[in-house]
Parts: C-alpha cells; sequence; structure tokens
C-alpha cells in the first residue's frame, strides 16, 4: 500500500496536480493505511489466543474474550468459505467462526460435519476481508483521488480508463449480488449509488479537456 500511496503522489506530480490537495488528500489516506496495518495487527494477536478444542458433544472455546461452550444441541447450521467455517446457533448473535488455517481444522471439520451437514458459505460481512480485497480498493482509492487533481491529460486518460473499468465492474457486482443465506442482510442502498456517483465525478472531470 506504500507503493500505492509513492506510485500516486509521483502520478500526480507529473500531471500537474495542484500541490497542497494532493498532498493533503494522500497524508489522509497515509494515516488510514497506518490505522488498518495497527487494525491488522491486532486481529492477528486476537487470533493467536483462539483455540477449539471438541470434547464429547460439547466445543469449547478459547479466544480473547475468555471461554465459551457451544453443544451439539444448539447448533443449527454449518456453513464454510475458503476462509472461515460458520457455527450458527438459534440465537444469531451467538456464534462462532473457526479460521479454515487453525491448526487441527481439517480434524474438526470432520467431526463437525457429523454434526450437521456443512454448506458453501458466503463470506461474512464486515468480518474478514482478504488482502487483495483490501489492496485492491485502497489502490483504487489513490487512483481515483489522483485521476480527479491532475490537469494532464496524459496523465488522466490511462488513469481515468484504469479507474473507470473498477467502476462498471465493482457496480455490476453490487447490483447482481443477492444474499446468500434467507434474513441476510442486503447490501445498504447507499453502496448501489456509490460506484455511479464516482462514475459520474469521472466524467465530468473528463469533460473539462473537451
Amino acid at each position: 500500500m506504500v507503493c500505492f500511496l509513492i506510485l500516486g503522489y509521483g502520478l500526480g506530480v507529473l500531471g500537474d496536480a495542484a500541490i497542497l490537495p494532493l498532498t493533503g488528500i494522500f497524508v489522509v489516506l497515509a494515516y488510514i493505511t497506518s490505522n488498518a496495518f495497527r487494525a491488522s495487527r491486532g486481529r492477528q494477536d486476537r487470533w493467536q489466543n483462539f483455540e477449539v478444542i471438541l470434547d464429547g458433544d460439547r466445543l469449547l472455546v478459547t479466544d480473547h474474550s475468555g471461554q465459551q461452550t457451544f453443544t451439539r444441541s444448539e447448533i443449527t447450521r454449518l456453513q464454510e468459505n475458503p476462509i472461515l467455517l460458520l457455527i450458527r446457533t438459534a440465537d444469531e448473535r451467538r456464534r462462532l467462526l473457526v479460521p479454515t488455517l487453525l491448526t487441527g481444522y481439517p480434524e474438526l471439520r470432520a467431526s463437525l460435519s457429523a454434526w450437521k451437514p456443512i454448506e458453501q458459505g458466503p463470506y461474512p460481512r464486515g468480518l474478514f476481508f482478504s488482502v487483495s480485497r483490501w489492496i485492491g480498493v485502497f489502490g483504487f482509492a489513490v487512483l481515483f483521488s489522483t485521476a480527479l487533481l491532475v490537469r494532464s491529460l496524459y496523465v488522466f486518460l490511462p488513469l481515468s480508463i484504469i479507474v473507470g473499468i473498477f467502476l462498471i465492474r465493482s457496480n455490476q457486482i453490487i447490483l447482481k449480488r443477492r444474499p446468500q443465506i434467507p434474513g441476510h442482510l442486503r447490501d445498504p442502498f447507499y453502496l448501489k449509488l456509490l460506484f455511479p456517483f464516482l462514475l459520474v465525478l469521472l466524467i465530468v472531470k473528463a469533460m473539462m479537456y473537451a
């Protein structure tokens, strides 16, 4: 992400962007980056203490908040994606996320599959973001900000093509996405308007060169 900051700032200077707003935006982006790294380090520390032990018909769970127990009878659903196994109960507030990279996960998965069938599940919203997705969003933010600030057509044109493709593709994904679990929260309405709005800003900027 630091590379994106250096690249974006360099393109901004090359594209004759006003130095003061360019520097201000990139200071904000650098601050967001530092906070993201600190939060990521905290999540890693939290998962280091995570432990799941299968004891008969009980799951004994130890994490940063203490210990808790899940019994076989209260588990209603098991859903798995490449990152997590989501263990659900009748109480939506009481559920367990088990990383698939956990030591002994294959054995745990095999035992749990005897309790309930394991379904293919979606990525839980707001709980996990893959590194590639975060880097992609951050890279887009850097390039989009640079595209709006540059005054050189030769720098704006390639940036606008890259950013425009990202916006169009992201908007298609948002519009087609549907909840895969009954009762699962839908994307907020403003999210469906975000990418078209950013695309309009890009088009308005392009019209300034006409």
